[in-house]
This record gives C-alpha cells, structure tokens and sequence, in this order.
C-alpha cells in the first residue's frame, strides 16, 4: 500500500510536472505566436512602406523626365533667340552699311553740285561778251533763273536722299 501510495505520489508529481512543462510550453508557444503576429505586421508595414517608396520614386522619375524636358526645351529656345539675335546684328549692320553708302552719295552729290555751280559761274564769267547793259541784265536775269530752278532741283534731290537716309535710319533704329 505505502508503495502504491508512493508510485501514486510520484506520478501525480510527475504529472504536475508534466502540466507545469506543458503549461510553460503553452506560454513559449503563446509568445512565439505573438512574436509571429508582430512579425507578420512589421514585415506588412515594411512592405507598405516599399509600396510607398516606390511610389515616390516613380513620381519623382516623372517630375525629373519633365524637368529634363524643360530644360531642353528652354536650351532650345536660348539657341533660337541666339541665333534671331545674330540676324538683327547681321541686318543692323546691312542697314549701317547702307546708310554710310547713302550719307557718301549725298556728300559726293553735295560736292558735284558746288563744284558744278562753281565752274558754271567762272564759265559764264569767262563768256560774258561786252554787250549792252540792258541786254547783261536780261541775261543775268536768265541765268539767275535758271540758277534757281537748278538749285531746287538739286535741293529737292538732296532732300529726297536726305528722307530715305533717315527712313533708313529710323527702319534700323526699329529693328
């Protein structure tokens, strides 16, 4: 009997032990448990967060293909305006060179004009027969008449030149 009492102590300790092991390994098993769920959602966020990252990423590649676009378009657009500028510096000299050639035509006429004028005087110097006085004052009259109509002549040509060289002027100054 005291030793049925015994093997019977022992196995209920045994079997107390046995539940406080099982218990214990309900709780590791619990734990591990928990720590798989934490895991699982740590593991979730990261992944969220890649989804994120990755997101951003390909917006920021979107917004960087645009910038390079706009850069290459502005380059474009520089170059262009370069090469306008050109044109306007090569046409203001066209029209400088245009207008020098018109002031020396004007210079050269102005000078044809006086030197025309004063060989035409010393000629009729030279050729003034002895006549009559009444017939001199005709004469003069004449050729002062003449004079003047070949002055205005000469002016209003002047002055044409003169207006097509500020016309000039002014088209290149607009430019």
């Amino acid at each position: 009997n005291m030793k049925f009492q015994e093997q019977l102590d022992e196995a209920h300790e045994m079997i107390n032990k046995l539940k406080n092991e099982a218990e214990e390994k309900k709780h590791c098993l619990v734990s591990l448990e928990k720590k798989q769920q934490e895991t699982q959602e740590k593991l979730l966020n990261v992944s969220e967060n890649l989804i994120k990252l990755k997101d951003e990423l390909i917006t920021q590649l979107r917004a960087k293909n645009e910038l390079d676009e706009t850069v290459a378009s502005e380059r474009a657009s520089r170059q262009e305006a370069k090469a306008l500028m050109k044109q306007l510096h090569e046409s203001i000299t066209e029209e400088q060179s245009k207008r020098r050639e018109a002031e020396e035509k004007v210079q050269r006429l102005t000078a044809d004009l006086k030197r025309a004028e004063q060989l035409r005087l010393s000629k009729e110097v030279q050729d003034v027969p002895i006549v009559p006085q009444s017939s001199l004052l005709k004469r003069l009259s004449d050729s002062m008449t003449e004079e003047r109509s070949k002055r205005q002549e000469a002016e209003k040509k002047i002055n044409e030149l003169m207006t097509d060289l500020k016309q000039s002027k002014q088209s290149s100054a607009g430019t």
